[in-house]
């Protein structure tokens, strides 16, 4: 799916992505849950469960509604003037390859912003754009995997990598100036960075493995000579 221009690219009460394609440039929200009534149905009524945990209740006699984003899959893009991915309830992640680009830098629009409770279980999300009012790391209440940010401000058309140590993960350009960036995906670790390039920068250690060789040699002519002159003063 291609959305080259809308207010709202994907918008319901409830949206639920599995997989497919989807490319969505938008002048608001990505894609939003939303709508006219709302209301605290955590506790009231049932429900056909979906993958990773149960389906909101819609429950027309009160009109009570639990808005809510799942995505479980698909490779996602989103480009759009206000917030990436906005929920009036909550968002759940656990797959997926998404690429969400928010509000420039200075806006009060997020990455991902949510009502409710975001809880990102799986997936590889790349999300860039303003602080906003709630940095995404922050707002986060479940994050099951490791996850890298910055709040350092970049330019747009910016080239920027995802590095774990010398080894480039991930290249990309910014399509716009952000001030905030977040990473996440299952391989993850503590030695991932955000750097500006594509290029893998490695550390030149081989002075080191150099002279580390070097004073292993100095080391063992000495150990010779040790031994040689124990052995002349003991004849």
């Amino acid at each position: 799916m291609k959305i080259k221009q809308s207010y709202e690219g994907l918008e319901g009460a409830n949206v639920y992505i599995y997989s497919g394609t989807y490319n969505i440039i938008a002048s608001d929200d990505g894609i939003n849950s939303a709508g006219d009534t709302t209301g605290n149905c955590a506790n009231q009524g049932g429900g056909q469960m979906g993958p990773g945990g149960s389906r909101p209740r819609n429950l027309q006699q009160n009109q009570c509604f639990i808005f809510h984003i799942f995505i479980y899959g698909g490779e996602i893009y989103v480009n759009v003037e206000s917030d990436g991915l906005d929920a009036n309830g909550d968002i759940t992640i656990s797959g997926g390859n998404l690429e969400i680009w928010g509000m420039s830098s200075g806006g009060d629009g997020d990455p991902i912003d949510q009502d409710g409770t975001l809880t990102i279980t799986g997936g590889t999300i790349l999300a860039g754009g303003s602080q906003g009012m709630e940095p995404l790391h922050r707002s986060a209440q479940t994050i099951s995997q490791k996850f890298i940010y910055s709040t350092e401000t970049y330019e747009a058309n910016k080239e920027l990598s995802i590095k774990d140590g010398d080894n480039t993960i991930r290249t990309f350009t910014t399509p716009k100036k952000i001030n905030y960036l977040f990473y996440s995906s299952k391989d993850t670790n503590s030695n991932y960075k955000f750097s500006e390039g594509s290029s893998s920068t490695k550390s030149d250690d081989s002075n080191e493995n150099q002279n580390s060789s070097y004073l292993l040699y100095i080391f063992s002519i000495i150990e010779v000579i040790l031994v040689i002159i124990t052995l002349v003063l003991l004849l």
